[in-house]
């Protein structure tokens, strides 16, 4: 499934020294990537460096064995690069128009990735770094991956471009990207509030009347509420037949999360209190979200 100048139980002096200074070069587009994305990115609670830097340190370790040495160290960079490239707009109505109460934010998905890849291909130029044809079919069609969808079966967000045949690059990336609810279920469960948080400008509590009030509680326990059937529409997800088994091995926790998940609505649901206004009721949900702004 590999491209590559390597071949297979073949390794000389020149070879190795080749390996070496490409990861070098590399590296210094990864310091580059990750000093951009601390600058760029530092105010925003999820699609920040931390995440970004997590997919990629991730995805290598999803890699099939035998990925050559090359693809390994430019799956790190893959990773690091696939949000590099963030516009978004902050809107008062959904696209159908519904009215937002606050403001929400709405990312370009499928523009911002096709940006990020031609942005790191860019920076690799700029080091010296000549890929393989190949090589750049796989960065361009694994950031592509990581363009997000939505199922309404499984109540939650997908990867469409990722599919049955696509590369194991393309996998690895998709998985350290989306795959948290099975990996690592108490960062999914730091990921649910991270997204909320992020995407979301809530006016002034004190000029709301009790009505819009009711509302904005009603849509943040929901969000809360959503989060158990995301992670079981994870699982569903990534237990498809098409997903490779290697991706499979490394996503077993989902049950984890789901639990985490029901337990935080069931005690965020117990924090309401009859004898207090709905104001302090809202407020208290979202100290507890750790929502400050």
């Amino acid at each position: 499934m590999f491209e590559t100048e390597q071949k297979e139980g073949v390794s000389t002096p020149e070879a190795e020294n080749e390996i070496k200074q490409f990861e070098r070069n590399v590296e210094r587009v990864n310091l580059r990537l990750i000093d951009e994305l601390r600058e760029n990115y530092s105010e925003l609670e999820y699609h920040n460096a931390e995440h970004s830097i997590g997919v990629g340190d991730k995805a290598v370790e999803y890699l099939p064995e035998g990925t050559p040495d090359r693809i390994k160290i430019l799956t790190r960079t893959i990773g690091y690069a696939h949000d590099i490239i963030q516009t978004y707009a902050w809107r008062n109505e959904t696209p159908q128009g519904t009215r937002i109460i606050g403001q929400k934010r709405f990312r370009d998905g499928g523009v911002i990735e096709q940006q990020s890849a031609e942005y790191v291909v860019k920076l690799l130029a700029e080091e010296g770094i000549e890929l393989t044809a190949g090589e750049l079919s796989i960065l361009n069609e694994a950031i592509m991956a990581t363009v997000p969808g939505y199922s309404e079966e499984l109540r939650t967000v997908t990867q469409p471009n990722l599919k049955d045949g696509s590369h194991d690059v393309a996998w690895a990336i998709g998985a350290a990207d989306l795959g948290s609810a099975g990996s690592n279920p108490e960062q999914f469960l730091k990921d649910g509030d991270n997204v909320f948080r992020e995407d979301r400008m809530l006016p002034n509590l004190d000029t709301l009347d009790d009505t819009t009030l009711t509302t904005l509680y009603q849509e943040a326990i929901g969000w809360t509420a959503s989060q158990v059937g995301y992670a079981e529409g994870q699982k569903q997800y990534w237990n498809r037949e098409e997903v490779p088994e290697q991706i499979k091995s490394k996503l077993t926790h989902f049950d984890q999360s789901i639990e985490l998940c029901q337990k935080r609505l069931e005690r965020r649901q117990a924090l309401f209190d009859d004898s207090k206004s709905i104001k302090e009721n809202l407020q208290t949900l979202l100290d507890d979200m750790k929502f400050i702004r």
